[in-house]
């Protein structure tokens, strides 16, 4: 078995630093970072600004994902609230609704393979995620990802959640997997990052304008710098105001 080390092609906020030239440059802004949805083609930030691509330097095509985040280049002001920007980055996010546990049928089914939650933050109405999850190199199985409201526990003073991922025996192996026999053998493995947003503020008690919330996952545990196929639960937690 090869032990893993985690990778995180995750969009980085890049210096907006830049060179001097000799040709005359009118960038309003380079290297902005934004998360938002596509609309009629353009993207809406959870800001509410506009930004309408009029140059792309990477691959994709933004008018097909429904949510995605993006590095661009501020390139003119069409208005207060809209822009033209150059594509230098980006990564569609999943977006899909959160699941209460006491309507799911099939826990089990929605998996319990680690995920790491690399960062959270709320926007737009969106609890978003930023999360390391590890698969085999070079498959092209998708995994599944799923936030789990758990009414069990919840109450208005904290909100729980749980994220769920299924590899589909696709991730490193867990002890649980190997002392099965539950994996396959001789495979490489990596690690990358996959963005989820959930809409989060039907789970707002009614008449409170902010509630904390925790958000549990499971995750690898780590030696030297590498991961063992020991895991541990652990979350994060913040507050949804409305």
């Amino acid at each position: 078995m090869n032990i893993l080390r985690p990778v995180l092609p995750i969009i980085a906020i890049a210096s907006a630093l830049t060179l001097s030239s000799c040709s005359q440059d009118n960038t309003i802004l380079y290297n902005d970072i934004a998360l938002g949805d596509i609309v009629s083609g353009k993207f809406v930030s959870d800001a509410g600004l506009t930004y309408t691509p009029v140059e792309q330097n990477c691959e994709g095509r933004l008018d097909t994902m429904g949510r995605a985040v993006i590095r661009c280049d501020i390139l003119k002001r069409v208005s207060p609230s809209e822009y033209e920007v150059r594509l230098n980055e980006m990564s569609k996010v999943l977006r899909k609704d959160c699941l209460i546990k006491d309507e799911v049928e099939d826990l089990e089914a929605l998996g319990d393979d680690p995920a790491l939650i690399s960062k959270a933050w709320i926007s737009g109405g969106y609890l978003n995620l930023a999360t390391q999850i590890t698969f085999i190199t070079g498959s092209k199985k998708t995994h599944t990802l799923n936030l789990v409201y758990d009414n069990s526990v919840s109450s208005s003073d904290t909100l729980h959640f749980h994220l769920l991922h299924n590899s589909y025996k696709e991730c490193y192996p867990t002890r649980k997997m190997i002392d099965d026999g539950d994996y396959p053998t001789g495979a490489e493995y990596s690690a990358g990052i996959a963005y989820a947003s959930f809409p989060i503020m039907t789970f707002l008690p009614e008449g409170k304008e902010s509630v904390p919330i925790k958000v549990h996952y499971t995750w690898y545990v780590s030696s030297e710098g590498k991961l063992t196929p020991d895991t541990y639960q652990s979350y994060v937690q913040g507050f949804i105001v409305r």
